[in-house]
């Protein structure tokens, strides 16, 4: 994934707060595989009303925004998650 990259190590990645049901667990979960090894998973004070605030998301020098949201019924959830880049 991103870990070929020859500045792996530099990569900032915002993962947001999800929205939904059982959102923060599907959120922990994401951390926990996408911030492993030599990606810097930032996540403080990025978000805004639960909107990402693009401003403070450039001025930490963020390269990827994470965002999701769980829907539909307990037995059939599903994750939507988005991937922005701040320069778009």
């Amino acid at each position: 994934m991103l870990a070929a990259s020859a500045n792996a190590a530099e990569i900032s990645i915002a993962v947001l707060p999800f929205s939904g049901p059982r959102a923060a667990l599907a959120r922990e979960q994401i951390v926990k595989a996408v911030c492993e090894g030599d990606l810097r998973c930032v996540s403080e004070d990025l978000a805004r009303r639960g909107q990402p605030d693009w401003e403070k998301i450039r001025a930490s020098e963020v390269k990827l925004v994470v965002t999701g949201r769980v829907t539909g019924a307990a037995s059939a959830r599903s994750l939507e998650l988005e991937v922005l880049r701040p320069d778009e």
